[in-house]
């Protein structure tokens, strides 16, 4: 509706050109458009990503239990993600099991059901800041994650996909120190931020166990936001002059939105890859080029930046296929 009534005014003026105030009545028309195309010409520069490992190195631990005596290990979410499929079956942890009790489990620390009067999101992000240095405090997706809050526009489209059970609410105030401390310049809006692991999280994407989260559930979960996000994005236009960027086969220039994922957890980078891919060879998504980073430490992931092409299969984000410009 904002738009006819540009339309309707630019015409309007154009047309008055003729008369005595030609000249006003020109700029005021091209300024207009201007206007339009910039409410209307939009490609879509959107940017997820997932928090610990990722974009935080944080201090939060897993609690293991020992299967027979209940004692209890805490490993890094790091190690988690090196060794979470041989918990209980192989390994240093073979006698060991995950609990999904959401107060008393092997995930506590990162909610807030065990103590809701505490901000156990902030409070491990600032003994983080306090206790290590930056380069050990922030992630291999740091960069990425302060160029997507430095414009107002990209830092809207900014979304958080994470499997902490902390509320939106906990993990934007985190958010928020990270301004006040000069960390980042924009704040994303807070319902782009999607712990999948949170009790009250949204029914819109399958809802939650009240058991907890296991982390294959996590990571499917993670994959049902993504497909959701990206058709929201597949259904905004794009108009004629919108900029050309290298395609998603990488062979030549299109008109596209671009969505990138980063995430540190093999796991969840391959169930990723695979279920997008499947959905993107059907045509689901034929206006967005997708981008999926992996920024974990295991060396066997042969391909660390994949762009899902037309027929569904990957390739190499080439080295002059900037992220953050295409």
């Amino acid at each position: 509706m904002l738009e006819k009534v540009y339309f309707a005014l630019a015409f309007f003026l154009i047309v008055a050109m003729s008369g005595p105030i030609k000249t006003n009545a020109s700029c005021t028309a091209r300024l207009l458009i201007k206007k339009i195309y910039r409410v209307t010409t939009k490609a879509i520069r959107a940017y997820a990503f997932d928090i610990d490992d990722n974009i935080l190195n944080m201090p939060t631990k897993i609690m293991l239990f020992n299967k027979v005596t209940g004692v209890q290990v805490g490993i890094s979410t790091a190690k988690f993600a090196e060794v979470r499929s041989t918990i209980g079956k192989s390994g240093d942890y073979k006698d060991f099991e995950l609990r999904r009790d959401i107060k008393t489990g092997s995930h506590r620390f990162f909610g807030d059901e065990m103590d809701p009067t505490q901000n156990n999101f902030l409070k491990d992000l600032k003994l983080a800041i306090e206790t290590m240095p930056p380069e050990k405090w922030q992630g291999p997706a740091w960069a990425a994650f302060v160029r997507a809050l430095s414009d107002p526009v990209t830092a809207a489209q900014s979304t958080f996909i994470t499997a902490r059970s902390n509320s939106p609410q906990a993990i934007y105030e985190g958010l928020r120190y990270l301004q006040e401390l000069g960390f980042i310049k924009n704040l994303p809006r807070i319902e782009n931020i999607f712990p999948v692991g949170y009790p009250k999280f949204s029914p819109r994407f399958k809802g939650f166990s009240q058991g907890g989260v296991s982390a294959s559930s996590a990571s499917a979960m993670k994959t049902e936001v993504m497909k959701q996000l990206l058709d929201e994005i597949e259904s905004s236009p794009i108009e004629p002059d919108a900029p050309l960027l290298m395609n998603q086969d990488g062979l030549g220039s299109d008109r596209l939105h671009t969505w990138g994922f980063s995430d540190d957890d093999p796991g969840n980078f391959k169930n990723a890859v695979e279920i997008l891919r499947v959905e993107f060879a059907k045509g689901r998504w034929p206006h967005v080029k997708i981008t999926i980073f992996y920024t974990g430490r295991n060396s066997s992931e042969p391909l660390h930046e994949v762009v899902i092409m037309n027929d569904g299969n990957l390739r190499p984000r080439k080295g002059k296929e900037l992220f953050f410009s295409q």
